[in-house]
C-alpha cells in the first residue's frame, strides 16, 4: 500500500532483479514499533521512512536514493547487472 515501496518494486521488477521485502508495519502514534521496524532502524542508523533498500546486506538508502542512482546510471552496476 506504500506508494514509495511500489516505485522501488516496479523499478526492480522492470530490471528483473529479485528482492526480498520485510514488512515493518507501524502506524505512528497507534502502537509501539514492531521488532522488524526496530531492527530496520538499527541497520539504517535510525532511519524511519520506508522503504529502506539494502543490496547484498549493505544499506543503500531510501527510494529517493535508489531512483537517483538510476538517473545517474549507477544503479545497474550496484545491482551487479551487465551494462
Amino acid at each position: 500500500m506504500c506508494a514509495f515501496c511500489w516505485k522501488v518494486k516496479w523499478l526492480l521488477n522492470r530490471k528483473g532483479v529479485q528482492y526480498e521485502q520485510t514488512h515493518v508495519w507501524m502506524i505512528l502514534g497507534w502502537k509501539p514499533p514492531t521488532k522488524s521496524f526496530r531492527e530496520m532502524q538499527q541497520r539504517t542508523n535510525g532511519e524511519y521512512q520506508v522503504p529502506q533498500i539494502f543490496v547484498n546486506g549493505n544499506h543503500v538508502g531510501d527510494d529517493d536514493t535508489l531512483l537517483e542512482l538510476e538517473r545517474e546510471g549507477k544503479l545497474d552496476a550496484l545491482l551487479g547487472l551487465a551494462p
